[in-house]
Order: structure tokens, then C-alpha cells, then sequence
């Protein structure tokens, strides 16, 4: 009974840790397409720094606007399509609905879960800050930008430590699957040098 709850526990290590790197594999998806959102942010501010010289005609901002108008209906792409075997990352509908992505990490004795925040966005709210609204050549266009960068690289640093709490329970989980194993392995194995020895007597 005692080895047979124990190889029970180990399926529901392995289980957790196949779990834990799942987690893993949504956390690597929504930082990836949030590193292409920074590349994204980063060329405008190119973008509103070219506009707000005097150097550039009006024809040239207006190609410079249109260039960030594009880069703002790529963040909504990016935000409304990126998705872990299906499942939405950042939309209101999918795993960022409620700020959280759920990972259960228990075996059959506890109930544990890791939670990562994944927040939903578009371009008309990053953290508050409204894309989709600013002019290039206007004295708030740069700040503007720069809110959102910050607001990308938080919930970078948010998903990131998320993913490293994931990485260290699937750590730990392999230690107790390792262990779990031995235990029952004491218990259900012969001990072939004693069997042998009664066998020869």
C-alpha cells in the first residue's frame, strides 16, 4: 500500500512538473512578443524624435506619422494573436483576462500553484498610456512613448520572475520525483544479494 501511494505521488510530480514547464512555454511566448513590442516602441521613439525637428517638412511627418501609426496597429496584432496552443495570452478573453496565468505545481498530500501576471494591453492602453492618440512632432509624443516602454518593461519583469519561480519549482519537483522513487524502490525491490544468498543456502 505504502509503495503503491507512493508511485501514485511520483505520476503526480512528473505531472506538476510537466505543468510547471508549460507555464514556462507561455511565460517564454508573452515575453517574446513583449520584446518585439519594446523593438516596436524603441523605433518610434525614432519615429517622434525625427518629427519634432524643424529639419523635416510636413510631407515627412506625415510619412513619419504613418510609420507610427502602422507600429501602433502592430501592437494590437501582436497583443490580440499571441497565444499558447490556442489559448489567447493578452486578451481580455484569454489567460491575461484576470491578470493571471494559474500553474498547479501539488502533488496528492498539497494543493500549490504558482500564479504569473500576464496583464492584458492594446495600444490604447498600455498601463494607461494611450498609443494610439499621439502626434508625432508634439511636445508630449516622447513622453508618452517612453510611459509605455516603461509599462512593456514592467510586465516584462513581472512575467520574467514568474517564469524563474517556475523553473525552480520544476527543479525542486525533480528532486521529489528522485527521492519519491528511491522510497519505493526500497520498499518494492528485492535485495538481489540477500534473495541470492537464499537461494544458494
Amino acid at each position: 500500500q505504502i509503495a503503491d501511494s507512493l508511485r501514485a505521488n511520483v505520476y503526480a510530480l512528473n505531472q506538476s512538473i510537466r505543468n510547471a514547464n508549460d507555464g514556462i512555454g507561455v511565460a517564454q511566448i508573452a515575453d517574446g512578443a513583449l520584446q518585439e513590442v519594446t523593438n516596436l516602441l524603441t523605433r518610434a521613439v525614432t519615429l517622434a524624435e525625427e518629427a519634432a525637428t524643424e529639419t523635416v517638412d510636413a510631407t515627412g511627418k506625415a510619412s513619419l506619422q504613418a510609420e507610427f501609426d502602422s507600429i501602433t496597429s502592430e501592437i494590437d496584432r501582436i497583443a490580440s494573436q499571441a497565444n499558447f496552443n490556442g489559448t489567447y495570452i493578452f486578451t481580455a478573453a484569454g489567460l491575461g483576462g484576470d491578470g493571471t496565468l494559474s500553474v498547479f505545481v501539488g502533488d496528492m498530500t498539497s494543493s500549490s500553484t504558482i500564479d504569473v501576471a500576464i496583464s492584458s494591453f492594446t495600444a490604447a492602453d498600455l498601463d494607461g498610456t494611450d498609443l494610439t492618440g499621439v502626434t508625432l512632432g508634439d511636445s508630449g509624443a516622447l513622453t508618452s512613448i517612453q510611459a509605455a516602454l516603461n509599462s512593456v518593461a514592467t510586465m516584462r519583469g513581472t512575467i520574467g520572475a514568474g517564469m524563474n519561480r517556475l523553473q525552480s519549482a520544476v527543479s525542486v519537483l525533480q528532486t521529489q520525483v528522485q527521492n519519491t522513487q528511491s522510497a519505493e524502490s526500497t520498499i518494492r525491490d528485492a535485495n538481489m544479494a540477500e534473495e541470492i544468498s537464499n537461494l544458494t543456502k
